[in-house]
């Protein structure tokens, strides 16, 4: 692991809530790892993202078991479903089949989560630059479609987004081919939604019906249906993702430029 300038000059102690994450890994971080980890944190805090959080993933992580963790507290921790494939400082890849993680977060369900209808945002930072057709990174609904959130990378030359849609909307189609990228999709309110990548905004758009938060736990590498099978299950490499509240155009931003600050310091990223 490299050490960018930024970080070898900050070796403040760490924060809190980045003790109690260092804590709970059950292979300890060496000491510069700790000043990435713990510098990450506090700049999502100064930006007034840390808050916003359900789940934080950085599966870019020095050992299977720490990328599994929930940076934000110890629950929502990720569970390895047939063997996605771990590789340090890169994240977890599944294989087109039927390997993925169970985030465990039930946007309907989870008690104080600041993911609701009308505030909500999710994003994935993904190395695996093709266009996959018919796969999912993110994802989650009932069997009938509706409350639907999902997320994929690249289907043709567009990212494919939807959040908290019902079953009749088709899927919200937003440029930007290379899929390679850390993409965002946030909604401020029950009207509107935005899709970033690399935090630069992607495009713009209305809700043309009612929507809800998805009533069972959102998938990684593959869609929930129904709490009954894995669907679109997704041979990407992912680094990052994300759930929680809705995000700002400028918080959108900082958040990309932190979480770049930290891939490159694992050398994740040139």
């Amino acid at each position: 692991m490299k050490i960018g300038v930024d970080y070898a000059l900050s070796m403040a102690p760490a924060s809190p809530e980045a003790g109690a994450l260092f804590s709970r890994m059950t292979s300890p971080p060496d000491a510069a790892r700790k000043t990435v980890i713990a510098t990450l944190i506090d700049a999502l805090k100064r930006a007034g993202i840390w808050k916003k959080l359900d789940c934080l993933y950085i599966m870019a992580a020095h050992s299977a078991q720490a990328a599994r963790l929930n940076w934000v507290a110890d629950r929502y921790n990720l569970t390895a479903v047939a063997n996605p494939a771990f590789t340090v400082d890169r994240g977890y890849a599944g294989d087109g089949i039927a390997a993925y993680l169970n985030t465990n977060f039930t946007p309907a369900t989870a008690a104080g989560a600041r993911y609701a209808n009308g505030n909500a945002h999710v994003g994935v930072w993904s190395f695996t630059p093709e266009s996959i057709p018919g796969v999912t990174e993110l994802g989650g609904f009932e069997g009938s479609l509706s409350r639907r959130t999902t997320l994929a990378c690249r289907n043709g030359g567009s990212a494919l987004m939807r959040i908290n849609l019902n079953g009749t909307v088709s899927s919200i189609s937003l440029g930007g081919a290379d899929a390679a990228a850390h993409l965002v999709l946030t909604t401020p309110n029950t009207s509107s939604f935005s899709g970033f990548r690399n935090g630069a905004l992607l495009g713009t758009g209305t809700y043309p019906a009612p929507g809800d938060v998805p009533p069972v736990p959102l998938y990684l590498l593959a869609t929930n249906v129904n709490n009954i099978a894995a669907a679109e299950c997704s041979p990407r490499q992912l680094g990052v993702a994300h759930i929680g509240a809705s995000l700002a155009a400028q918080e959108v931003s900082h958040f990309h430029a932190a979480l770049s600050a930290y891939l490159v310091s694992v050398g994740a990223l040139q």
